[in-house]
């Protein structure tokens, strides 16, 4: 099914929400509404946490036999943000010079983070 304009629109609002509420302002994020593969209603693409910048694709055409309704459009945009979330963990993991206590401090902030917002 192709999702429309309006939904993009309602993808980015959303993403750019849960972008704020989790202070990853300093982050720029392009946007694009073209096809990837059928099976995804969107992906995130990162390159390393220290080049601030991010891709967010929003399906044109996916699998589904309906239209996505605004739920489901905005449960896929908070998604793609915990993976823009994530990955300032993920970066720090894959770095061989990243020390224990910088693993846990990132952890614990992001722990906290959530534990505010998943009230």
């Amino acid at each position: 099914m192709n999702t429309t304009k309006e939904q993009f629109d309602l993808f980015q609002s959303e993403f750019l929400k849960w972008q704020d509420k989790f202070d990853m302002k300093h982050i720029k994020v392009r946007f694009y509404h073209y096809n990837i593969a059928k099976y995804r209603y969107a992906e995130i693409n990162l390159n390393d946490f220290a080049d601030c910048v991010a891709g967010v694709t929003f399906n044109k055409e996916n699998d589904s036999d309906s239209m996505l309704t605004d739920n489901e459009i905005q449960c896929i945009a908070k998604h793609e943000a915990i993976h823009l979330f994530m990955n300032q963990l993920t970066y720090l993991a894959r770095q061989r010079f990243a020390s224990c206590d910088e693993i846990t401090r990132t952890d614990e902030a992001m722990t906290v983070l959530l534990t505010q917002l998943l009230k």
